[in-house]
Formats: structure tokens, sequence, C-alpha cells
């Protein structure tokens, strides 16, 4: 240590610590200042206790995260922006709320409390939505970036391919993508309906055996069966189906256990994604305790992957009934740029994916259906109405149920009330910045927008937002264009091509690849169990409950089912 005065110290001068310190000096000589050495200091900073230490190098370091954290909340230049006190100093706030559950409803509250315009979390700006799918040519994919890239690499696989819901280098991606879109066009899904049909048949076995007892049953759990059953299908042509599995009907238990992973794998993302920091880490430690739930995903894809190299026959690839994957390993055999990594990638992309959502969906359409006895009897009045014309197949074919005007208006109104992604879709600003709704974002800012607050805008949808209400998109095509210039278009109403609220699907260039197929397999399933079956909530006192955890997905759906009759 050394003392600097300007004046040389007395003899009193050496009782300088209340703690009876004794030191002694070395005077050095300098001209006109005076420094002095201390040369014996018997408490020296190694002879402290470590504890002691290791206090101070805590609050040394917390001291500058402070100083951090303050300064980066006085300079940000989004600082003008209203929002909760606590969301722009830490990050905490936003993991107290993703893990609530209830984020979803919380996100809402807080547009209406602070008013639409956006925040670093979420945007509602009737402005934002009409440009997000311009705004998407440009602003990257960010937030499934921080956590999913490393839960992506395939295990059995040593390279690692950026996943299409990622991937921020914006010309990777877009290569990547045009590899399979044209997999996903509505053309060559609809070359899939057959697939589809047959699982409706399946379901349609398994709830006329339920119909015949008087037990309740978790209808979101059965939809959910039906969706991963369609998706593993098309996907890859899975022998072992969840609704083939006498197990399932038995015991409840799910035999494949790719529920349960894909649900564990949900709350995993949810809890780490506000600290993405800590992933790497909180990732390897799950796998060494062998509880990391998407790795049963992987290996559930891996597996069927490999069964197929053995046996794939070169010509069902030009078949119009081949599935995705072989059609993938056609694409890789045509072209050794799209590696055996992309075509793992891209079928773990379908069945990690492609049931959660749509099982929320329909859990959603006909959860709002039962609680709403009149608009159930409409739609089973347009139902009849179509069989008794001739006009409606058993089951329905896709095309039939486009010309269906209040069975699209109820899928429309179901996915606006209830949206299957419950968390903000974030984006990063790219070079040169933003501005949305009259406010400059830099580049590097996230923004975001979430499907329930747009869904739940008093200014757009009107007053009644919380009401399920099908005939609110039965308008002229004015007044249908002013309300839902936000949404995809995606589906046909009475002929005329008009946007269908899909908010959860995403937009332009990112927006989700699987949704013609969800939109067949809703399209499908909701008319014909409507035709064919009644169905009671088992407990009449309470309301349907939901949490949310990334998607949004129903409680204890519990239902009694019985045969609709003739």
């Amino acid at each position: 240590l050394i003392i600097a005065r300007k004046s040389p110290l007395s003899s009193t001068d050496t009782d300088l610590a209340p703690m009876d310190f004794k030191l002694s000096f070395q005077k050095l000589k300098m001209p006109d200042f005076h420094e002095y050495r201390i040369t014996n200091l018997k408490t020296s900073l190694g002879e402290l206790p470590p504890a002691v230490l290791a206090l101070a190098c805590v609050g040394l370091l917390t001291s500058l995260i402070i100083l951090r954290t303050l300064l980066r909340a006085v300079l940000d230049p989004c600082r003008s922006l209203p929002g909760p006190f606590w969301a722009r100093f830490t990050r905490f706030w936003l993991f107290k709320q993703t893990i609530s559950g209830e984020f979803n409803h919380r996100n809402i509250a807080m547009h209406r409390k602070y008013g639409e315009r956006p925040t670093l979390i979420s945007a509602s700006s009737e402005n934002f939505y009409s440009k997000r799918s311009n705004m998407n040519t440009k602003v990257l994919s960010f937030a499934l970036h921080r956590v999913t890239t490393p839960l992506m690499t395939p295990r059995p696989l040593k390279s690692f391919i950026p996943d299409l819901f990622s991937d921020r280098n914006q010309a990777r991606h877009a290569i990547n993508r045009r590899y399979v879109a044209g997999f996903f066009s509505l053309t060559n899904q609809l070359k899939m309906e057959e697939q589809v049909q047959n699982c409706i048949a399946k379901i349609d076995g398994k709830f006329r055996e339920i119909a015949m007892g008087e037990q309740a049953v978790n209808l979101t759990t059965w939809l959910q069966c039906y969706a991963f059953d369609v998706i593993a299908e098309i996907t890859v042509r899975a022998p072992s189906s969840a609704l083939g599995s006498v197990t399932r009907l038995t015991d409840g238990k799910d035999k494949l256990n790719m529920f349960d992973n894909t649900h564990k794998s949900l709350v995993y993302v949810t809890y780490v994604s506000a600290y993405y920091e800590i992933h790497p880490v909180a990732f390897a430690m799950l796998k060494r305790f062998g509880t990391n739930g998407l790795l049963g995903v992987f290996d559930f894809t891996w597996a069927h992957i490999k069964e197929r190299l053995k046996t794939i026959d070169g010509n069902e690839i030009d078949s119009d009934k081949s599935d995705f994957l072989t059609r993938v390993l056609a694409l890789h055999k045509k072209d050794p740029k799209f590696t055996m990594d992309h075509v793992f990638a891209a079928c773990m992309q379908n069945i990690g994916a492609g049931s959660d959502t749509t099982s929320i969906s329909l859990s959603a359409i006909m959860g709002n259906l039962i609680e709403n006895p009149r608009t159930l009897e409409k739609l089973r009045a347009e139902i009849d109405e179509k069989v008794a014309a001739g006009e409606l197949s058993d089951p329905p074919a896709f095309k039939e149920t486009q010309k269906m005007p209040y069975l699209q208006a109820v899928i429309h109104e179901a996915l606006r009330i209830h949206s299957a992604v419950g968390f903000p879709v974030e984006r990063l600003v790219p070079q040169g910045g933003l501005m949305i709704s009259s406010q400059f974002f830099p580049e590097g800012t996230i923004v975001a927008t979430s499907p329930w607050v747009s869904a739940y805008n008093k200014s757009v949808y009107g007053e009644d937002v919380e009401v399920f209400r099908p005939e609110r998109w039965m308008v002229d095509k004015d007044q249908y264009a002013a309300m839902d210039r936000s949404w995809l278009p995606v589906c046909f109403w009475l002929g005329s091509f008009l946007p269908l609220s899909l908010s959860s699907f995403g937009y332009g260039p990112r927006s989700c690849l699987g949704k013609n197929i969800s939109l067949m397999e809703m399209g499908k399933l909701v008319p014909h169990l409507v035709r064919k079956f009644n169905f009671a909530l088992a407990n009449t006192d309470t309301k349907l409950e939901s949490t949310c955890m990334g998607f949004v997905k129903h409680k204890n759906f519990m239902v009694k089912i019985s045969e609709r009759e003739k």
C-alpha cells in the first residue's frame, strides 16, 4: 500500500487504524511531495479469512452488476416506453412471469394497463400488426435461438444443423426452408389426406368403445393421440401409433412416452428462456441424469430413420403417397448438400412440434363448443344440412369443409380466443433499426408480439373479446378485412379467398410450414366428431382451465362421450 500526503507524518500519526494495528513507515523522498510505504502490516489481505474475501468479492461483483444495470436503464434509447418498473432492470421479472403458467393472460392485462405501444417484450399496436409480414423479411427470429439451437443438435449425428424455428442467419434459413417448403404446400398435403382419414377412423373407433361405458376421459389426451398419429404417419409412417395402442385405452398411459417427453421439453425451455446463458450447463445436467425429455423425441425420430434406411425402395420415392421421410431421403440422394443431418432435423421438427399445437387448437374448438350449446347446435345444423344435400362425405373431405362458412367461423373464433402459442414471438431488429408506431427501435432491440394480446385487442374485435362468438367473422368482406388485417390468408370461405386468424402459425418467411396439415386435421375431425358424438363435461360446475408453458394446454379436460342419435 502507498499512502500519499502533502506533508510529512508526525510521530502521533503511527496509530492510523482503530483495530490496534501496529504500523511502521519508510519515508520516500520526492520533490515537493511525500509518499510513505507500509512495510509491516500484520493483518494483510492474504491473512483475511476466506469467508471475508469471498464476501468482499461477491459484494464487488454485485455492485458492478447493479451499476451496469442502472447505466443500461438510463442510457436505453427505449427508456421512454411504458411498462412494469422492475422489467426495466432485471430479467427476473420476466422469469417470474414465464413460470407462472399465466403469462398469456398477464400479457393481455399489461397491455391494457400500459397501452398498445410496443415494448422490449411485447408489441400490440395495430400498426405493428399490419406491417409484420413485411417486417419479417428483415427482422430475425431471436427468442428460440437462445435456447433451442443446442437442443436441436441431433444426438446420433456429429454436425449441427440450425433448425428453421431459430436460425438467425437469413440466407441460410432461406436455403434450408426452400429445400422442404414444397413438401408442405397445400397441393402436396392433400395427397396425404388418406393418412388423415385413417387416423379419423381410429379415433372414431376408440370413441365408440368409450361411449359404451360411462367413464370420463381426458379429451385433450385423445386429441393429442390423433394429432400425433397424423404427423407420425405423414412424416415417418410410424407403424406403432398412440391411437392403436391397447395400453392407451386400458390404463391411460402413453405407450411411446412421447407426450411426457414433449411436455418436459416445453417446461425446460420455459424455465431457462429468461436466463438462457445457463442452458448449456442445465441441458448437460438433465442429459446426465436421464431427465431430458427432448432426447426421447430424438430417439424416436432417429430410430425410424435408421429403420427406413434398411428397407427403403427407390420406386416409392415418386409415389404420391410417399411420406415426408421418403421425400427428404430422395432429396438427399439428389442433392448431397442436403445432408443426413438435414434429413434428421426436418423430421425432428415435424415430430417435435407437430402434435402439441394441433391438439391444443382442437381442444380449444371442442371446449368452446361444449361450453356454448347454442353455437354447437348451429354448427350441427350446418353439418346436417350438408349431409342431407349429399355435400359432406363420411369422414368429410377437406375441400368440402372449406365450403362450410359456420364451421370456418367456429375454427376461426376458437383459434382467436385460445391460441396454442402463449409466449410473445420475439424478433431481433436488424441493421439500421426499425420504426414501429412512431417509436424508433435501434439495431439489436428485441421486439415481440403475442397472439393472445392481438386476439384480445378490443379496438379490433370489439368489447366482447372474451366471448366465444363465431358470428363476429360472418361479415362483409370490407369489415372482415378491416378486422382481420393482421392475420394470415390461409383458407377459403364461401369460395372467396379470405384470411383466417392464425397468428400462432407465424408470419412471412418465418411462418410455420406445417400450417396446412394442421388446418386439414382440424377441418376434417371437428365436423366428424360433432356429427357423430355428444360430449359433456364431467364436472359441469367448473370452467375449463389451461396452463401456459410456451404452449397453452388445457388442464383436466374430462368429458363423457356418447354416440349421437341418428
